[in-house]
């Protein structure tokens, strides 16, 4: 295995990515910059996982609660999510806790009733395979050769996921018709290979899926998941790291290795190259003590970071 990161470096490059707002941003240079609500998700939660205060954490509460409008809303479910998220490792709530559930509430609803409609659309298009999903990219693809365009789509899973969990965090319970609506709506994005997706399975979108059918309270032991537990497996590089989706040859991300461990843990299995998947971790530290992206050349990041930490914390492989 290679030589640990240093854990001092790390706690010391979250820290220099604080602003003067309290909170933190990844390419913050001296208190230049406005910090990001997500970014700063990210530096808490790795300051959790490696035992360490985060200073000033009365200014870092108020920046995370003026994320919320005044009318209890939030510019996006993301930030509402990173936000409440956020506050929560802090043991603190939203200044509105209704009125960011009802706003929640409201982005569920609009999804459910609304979107659901294209949703069904792509579906069928999704039958038809007249789509498909680039390995890099959240997007959809045409694949007509004499009409190719990309049209942006949202992650629906992940857009559910979000919504879920923060409300979960808010102590709000959904009603018994929009729980058994999610969930039908969940189980028709799994795919016959195990994995979850529209049009294929990626271990991002069955992280999401999972996460949403355990937060609504429907435990997988119920499911018939052997096949998603042999597609997980697939996504496993013996090389260290986990792949997208399985028949990629390599491993080349961070966040897929992140998403990889937390759909094992959520299936309750264990990893079968623990010591190459940290191994694969430790090639991704940069000398400022930050992670990026992949083992080839890159900047850090505080979400890549949180990536590496939080997948060294579920391989018991932090070092103290």
């Amino acid at each position: 295995m290679l030589k640990a990161p240093s854990i001092r470096d790390i706690m010391n490059y979250v820290i220099s990515r604080r602003g003067v707002d309290g909170g933190y941003l990844s390419y913050q240079y001296m208190g230049l910059f406005e910090s990001c609500v997500e970014d700063t998700y990210y530096a808490l939660n790795i300051l959790r996982l490696l035992e360490v205060d985060p200073p000033n954490k009365f200014k870092t509460v108020n920046f995370l609660k003026k994320a919320q409008l005044a009318d209890g809303s939030y510019h996006s479910i993301r930030v509402a999510f990173f936000a409440i998220k956020a506050l929560t490792i802090l043991h603190e709530k939203p200044r509105d806790v209704n009125g960011a559930v009802s706003y929640l509430e409201s982005s569920l609803k609009f999804m459910l009733n609304e979107e659901v409609n294209s949703f069904q659309q792509l579906m069928n298009l999704k039958e038809q395979n007249y789509i498909s999903k680039g390995v890099e990219e959240t997007v959809l693809k045409s694949v007509d050769l004499y009409n190719l365009y990309i049209v942006e789509m949202p992650t629906l899973l992940c857009n559910i996921n979000m919504i879920i969990s923060a409300l979960n965090l808010l102590d709000h319970q959904l009603s018994k018709l929009e729980v058994e609506d999610i969930i039908g709506l969940v189980l028709k994005l799994k795919n016959k290979d195990g994995g979850f997706g529209l049009n294929e399975s990626y271990i991002d979108e069955t992280f999401h899926a999972l996460s949403i059918l355990i937060n609504l309270k429907n435990l997988l032991d119920n499911l018939d998941l052997q096949n998603t537990i042999k597609w997980i497996y697939g996504c496993e590089d013996r090389s260290g790291g986990f792949k997208i989706k399985p028949g990629i040859p390599h491993s080349y991300s961070l966040e897929y290795t992140y998403y990889g461990l937390q759909v094992m843990d959520l299936l309750n299995i264990k990893p079968l190259f623990s010591n190459m998947h940290v191994d694969f971790i430790y090639k991704c530290y940069n000398p400022n003590g930050g992670f990026r992206r992949s083992v080839n050349l890159g900047i850090s990041t505080l979400e890549d970071t949180f990536y590496a930490i939080s997948s060294l914390s579920k391989l018991n492989a932090i070092p103290r």
